[in-house]
């Protein structure tokens, strides 16, 4: 069992920890549904698109999820400010 906290940190301090061989899917939904409730989902998405080696072994569906979630969020600020604008 991986420590779901220690391997989120781990990744933003930009550590690039490997993703465990001998996970299932379920890692990976761990990790986002934490990453998100701490809000820290768009960090992670800045964290790996910097370093693109550091989430090369990591499962598609991460990638993915961080991507959108970045993306969303990014969208969701741009139209706050014009608003208060």
């Amino acid at each position: 069992m991986t420590d779901i906290e220690g391997f989120l940190c781990s990744s933003l301090r930009g550590e690039n920890p490997a993703w465990p061989d001998d996970q299932d899917d379920t890692l990976a939904a761990s990790l986002i549904e934490r990453a998100t409730y701490h809000g820290v989902i768009s960090l992670l998405h800045e964290r790996l698109k910097r370093d693109p080696a550091a989430g090369k072994e990591w499962p598609q569906t991460v990638l993915q999820t961080c991507h959108a979630s970045a993306l969303a969020q990014a969208m969701w600020e741009l139209r706050h400010r014009a608003v208060f604008q």
